[in-house]
């Protein structure tokens, strides 16, 4: 649901911030299993398959945290 007053533009913004938070510390971490993956694809001749899965997880998520952003900042315009 679209924020529909000012203190549910600011709660919205939280939120956002709280996943983005998140997300920073998610990051690093796919850097490192996908490159421990890579090790493993090399060595072994196989990999992980369900890495697949996880980036693309990790880009719908970066989807919709960029729609987020962007559905926020047009309610914040609608009320000004």
């Amino acid at each position: 649901d679209r924020p529909k007053n000012h203190e549910e533009i600011r709660l919205s913004y939280k939120k956002h911030d709280e996943l983005n938070s998140k997300r920073k510390d998610i990051l690093p971490l796919y850097e490192r299993l996908e490159s421990k993956n890579k090790l493993l694809r090399s060595v072994t001749g196989g990999g992980h398959e369900q890495l697949v899965q996880l980036q693309l997880k990790l880009d719908k998520f970066e989807s919709m945290m960029d729609s987020h952003i962007q559905m926020i900042n047009e309610q914040k315009h609608v009320f000004k």
